[in-house]
This record gives C-alpha cells, structure tokens and sequence, in this order.
C-alpha cells in the first residue's frame, strides 16, 4: 500500500528567539526539521504507510495543513501552549494535549541545548509527540508508552535514543488518522528567517 497518496507533510513552529550562545537559530530549526524529515522517511518506506512521499515545513501565516498532517511547536516549559489550553500538568521532554482547539503537541528547548547532540535528540522529541498525536493523545489508554520501545519510551530520550522497527510500524498505519490540529498559536507572531517575531516586531524571548 505503501505510495498510493502524493505527500503527507509534518509542520513545524518555532516560538523561542535566539538564545545567547548561538545555540538557538533559524539555521538550527531548519536542521531539526531535516533530521526529522529523516525519521519520517523511514516511516514512509514502511509497506503499510499510504504516503508516497513525506516533508517537513516549517509553518507559516499561509500554510494549511492537510487531513491527517501534523503540526509540533518549539516552546519552552516557562512558554508552554498545553497549560493554558487546559493540560494540568507538563511531560518531561515535551507534551501532547487534546485541547478544545485541536491537538497540540510541543517540545520544550529549554530542556535540551545544553546537550551534546541536542539537534537530534530534539527531532527524536518531535517524533515522540508526533507518535502521541497520531495514536493515542484523544484515546483514554497510552497506547505509545505501553508499547515502549525506541522513541516510544515513556524514559528520557536523547539525541542517541533509536527509532524502532516497532515505532515505524505504529506510525505507519496511523499516518492518514485524521487529528485535527492547534494552529491559534500563531496569531501576534510572525517567522523571519525561522525565528519568530511579535507584530509589534520585538523578538519572542529566548530559552
């Protein structure tokens, strides 16, 4: 089955400025959003993914996302977009929440620059939420944790965690699950060059 729909897309949206030691650019967003495009590649080739082709994008004031896309936020645990629509409490690397709004899903940078290979480990977070969002974040049982291995781990995961031959199958068969998602986040803000701005066009503040 693998092919028989044109292209599923996973977007990104970047809500943290610049960070002092030059750690947090638009140049390293765009680098996440191609390790992650990486991961999902392999999701792609999967027999049971319906998709002939996958992309990450960064999101936009035009994007519009297609059924069954997903859309993850950078944030950090201080900015975070799941509390203020309803979640009552925090994951440690990232969150998904069923808000009224639509899914959201967020990885928080604050909790990873200071690593090593922090572009990989926060591709590695983006998927986990992915994983959330597409399966089990709407359903009463967690679904991803309970199967646990790779980036399904309900542990720490790190820029060396490894996606599993079980996590390619979970989400190969849940990519064309219609969740709809949070895009309210982006009004007030404009991205340049991957970075985001205030309308008022002071920079979102850093991690």
């Amino acid at each position: 089955m693998a092919g028989s729909k044109p292209l599923w897309r996973i977007w990104t949206m970047n809500l943290v400025g610049k960070d002092q030691f030059g750690r947090w650019t638009g140049s390293v967003v765009a680098d996440i959003n191609d390790k992650l495009e990486r991961l999902f590649q392999r999701v792609q080739r999967h027999p049971s993914c319906p998709y002939h082709a996958v992309r990450c994008f960064a999101y936009h004031v035009a994007a519009q996302l297609d059924p069954g896309e997903v859309l993850i936020y950078f944030t950090t645990r201080r900015t975070n977009l799941v509390m203020r629509n309803g979640a009552p409490n925090l994951g440690p690397g990232g969150t998904t929440w069923q808000s009224q709004g639509g899914m959201i899903s967020e990885i928080y940078v604050d909790g990873f620059l200071s690593n090593g290979d922090y572009l990989q480990q926060a591709a590695n977070l983006a998927f986990h939420e992915a994983m959330h969002n597409k399966i089990d974040a709407d359903k009463p049982r967690d679904i991803v944790h309970a199967e646990g291995s790779g980036l399904a781990t309900g542990n720490q995961i790190s820029g060396a965690t490894q996606l599993s031959d079980a996590n390619i199958r979970m989400m190969a068969a849940n990519m064309a699950r219609s969740v709809p998602q949070f895009e309210d986040a982006f009004h007030g803000i404009m991205i340049v060059d991957g970075m985001p701005y205030y309308i008022d066009s002071t920079e979102a503040p850093g991690p």
